[in-house]
Parts: C-alpha cells; sequence; structure tokens
C-alpha cells in the first residue's frame, strides 16, 4: 500500500489494484478504469492528474514538499498499469 497526503489535504492510496482518494469526496478506481495519470509541475502550483473512465477527470494539487512521493505513487500506478492482471479462480483462462 502506497498513500500520500497532498498539500490542500486530500489523501490519495495506492493498494496495487485500486486508487483511493479521500477529501471532500471520496472516489476510489480500479486501475482498468485508469486511463492515465500523471504528475505535472506548474508555476503556481502542481497537479496530479487521473483520467478515469467513466468518471472522468481529477485534478490535484500538491506543493514541492510532496513532488518526490507524488512522482513514487505515479510510478507505481504506472507500473501496475503495464503489468498483467492477476489470474482468476473463477474463470478458465
Amino acid at each position: 500500500m502506497y498513500e500520500v497526503t497532498l498539500s490542500d489535504g486530500v489523501i490519495v492510496s495506492f493498494d496495487g489494484r485500486v486508487v483511493e482518494m479521500f477529501g471532500r469526496h471520496h472516489t476510489r478506481l480500479h486501475i482498468d478504469h485508469v486511463k492515465k495519470v500523471e504528475a505535472k509541475p506548474g508555476r503556481k502550483h502542481n497537479t496530479l492528474q487521473v483520467d478515469a473512465n467513466p468518471y472522468g477527470g481529477f485534478l490535484l494539487h500538491y506543493g514541492q514538499l510532496e513532488e518526490g512521493e507524488v512522482r513514487r505513487l505515479v510510478d507505481e500506478i504506472q507500473k501496475a498499469k503495464q503489468a498483467p492482471a492477476p489470474a482468476s479462480p473463477f474463470y478458465d483462462t
């Protein structure tokens, strides 16, 4: 499990299969619903962008102090998206 608290108070966690965002709203996204995730530095603020089907997108702001943690979170999510899905005990493969 990986978790980071952003400067605006939003907590983002990732357990290898599910991205959760806790703040004004609670959102759970399965890794298969995440289309894209990236950390974008900016002049006024940095942005964690999460695009997901069928939910649309999420823009979360983070400060310089969270930069390394956010980049690690993005890397973990991107690695999980590249990995093959685990086999299900309910279906023959």
